[in-house]
Formats: structure tokens, C-alpha cells, sequence
């Protein structure tokens, strides 16, 4: 058994001509959903949520808006 630490990124990409709240309410969904505390079961894999997410600003690439959301957990690994 060992603890492995890490940060999972999920990038949304949505159309810039749209503006962004759509992206952003999206955002907050994924943010809401992977709360601090939250406890994922993968096999004998459990996966803790260990940071609230963080929304890291927005980018503007090409013809899309990108938004990242920043995810810290911890797994133990058997």
C-alpha cells in the first residue's frame, strides 16, 4: 500500500463568440461535483478529494474560450 498525490485538470473549451457565463456556470458545476472531502471507490482504489477545486481564469485560444478547473486529490494505491 502507498499514497499517491496528484491534480487532475479538466480544460472546458466553449465557442468565444458565446461569452462566458455559460463556461463559467459550467465551471462551478465541475468545481461543485469534486468538493473537498469527496471520496471516489475505483476497484480497491479510494480516491479522496483533498482541495477545494480551483477555476484558474479564463484564456481565449483562437475561436475558443478555455477554462481550466484545477482538482488535488490523493489515491491509495494497493
Amino acid at each position: 500500500y502507498y499514497r499517491e498525490v496528484g491534480e487532475f485538470q479538466v480544460f472546458l473549451c466553449y465557442p468565444s463568440n458565446k461569452g462566458t457565463s455559460e463556461v463559467l456556470t459550467r465551471a462551478e458545476l465541475v468545481r461543485s461535483y469534486f468538493q473537498r472531502g469527496t471520496t471516489l471507490v475505483e476497484g480497491a482504489s479510494e480516491i479522496i478529494i483533498i482541495r477545494t477545486p480551483q477555476i484558474a481564469g479564463t484564456s481565449i485560444i483562437g475561436d475558443r474560450i478555455i477554462v481550466p478547473v484545477l482538482i488535488q486529490y490523493s489515491v491509495g494505491v494497493f
